[in-house]
């Protein structure tokens, strides 16, 4: 399929009015699909072209293109105008109507819905209605999967301790953005959560073992970019940082070997989701290493964990 590989950053125009077509595989979204006249687009990170489908006829690509001319000023051709003029035959999309039409989702999609309305054909839109609530609750619980390592430990020996797993539970608030679609949010998901372990070690000497009960309350702020396969269907991505509240935690072990306490440290986090009905979601997420023993300075350790957590909205 051809597309426009035109830049719509100001260092990156060039001084020709003609689109730069390139052939290449393109996997198009579905803004309106419709049996009569259909609406798509392809985004990358410097530019979003749109392209329509008539009846049966090739998906083609709506033109637009920013340029300068002889005198660095920017430009625009403007033809994808002229293309839906000469392809949506309305009595309702006039030229007058078209005159002042923006490269844009939403009037792009709006002027689509009049046509095919103007010609009696049902068509299916993939856009988010716009809801008048911004604010939710959840209570997300799930299965923590957890794993640290101490450097520096017993006999200048590393401790390695097995990955564990136990229940986390959380209260997620969650703020929607009155932008892009309302396609952006930020949350905020204090946690509770515990990981223990055992690890015996065999020394010359005699045997040995270090334990770790590890408990605390986290604080994770995000933000969340959600995509809108359906009205019922939502994928979504997290990212952001959390803060970790230890309470009483510590790792021990053989008499003899010092007694280490558990403070609190920040580090990252990535999630993966799937939200249903607006009220369900199941998230993978992973959180960064963090140093648990940052308080000392001969040993370190590396605490990450990967969370499989259920969601219900229930506000």
């Amino acid at each position: 399929m051809d597309i426009d590989t035109s830049d719509d950053k100001f260092t990156e125009l060039d001084n020709t009015r003609t689109p730069n077509f390139v052939n290449q595989h393109l996997f198009l979204k579905t803004l309106l699909a419709s049996e009569d006249a259909s609406l798509y687009n392809y985004s990358e990170e410097s530019y979003i072209k749109y392209f329509y489908k008539m009846d049966q006829g090739p998906i083609q690509q709506l033109i637009y293109k920013k340029y300068l001319n002889k005198f660095k000023k920017v430009r625009e051709n403007n033809n994808f105008r002229q293309q839906l003029l000469s392809a949506l035959k309305c009595e309702e999309v006039s030229e007058s109507k078209l005159k002042n039409l923006e490269y844009k989702e939403k009037e792009l999609m709006q002027l689509f819905k009049i046509h095919n309305s103007c010609k009696a054909t049902s068509y299916i839109t993939y856009e988010r209605p716009m809801s008048e609530q911004n604010f939710f609750l959840s209570i997300r619980s799930g299965i923590q999967i957890a794993s640290l390592t101490i450097a520096g430990d017993i006999s200048s020996q590393d401790t390695l301790f097995d990955a564990e797993s136990s229940f986390r539970i959380g209260l997620e608030a969650e703020l929607i953005l009155p932008f892009n679609n309302q396609k952006w949010s930020l949350t905020l998901e204090p946690t509770y959560y515990n990981y223990s372990s055992r690890k015996d070690k065999e020394t010359f000497l005699t045997d040995s073992y270090r334990e770790v009960d590890y408990t605390a309350i986290e604080i994770p702020l995000g933000v969340r970019y959600y995509l809108f396969f359906s009205s019922d269907l939502q994928v979504f991505f997290n990212a952001g940082f959390t803060y970790a509240i230890a309470l009483d935690s510590e790792i021990g072990g053989t008499t003899g070997l010092r007694l280490l306490d558990i403070g609190s440290e920040f580090n990252s986090f990535l999630g993966l989701g799937l939200r249903v009905k607006d009220r369900y979601s199941f998230e993978i997420c992973y959180q960064s290493s963090c140093d648990l023993l940052g308080d000392y300075f001969i040993r370190t350790s590396s605490y990450s964990s990967t969370s499989f957590v259920l969601g219900y909205r229930f506000l």
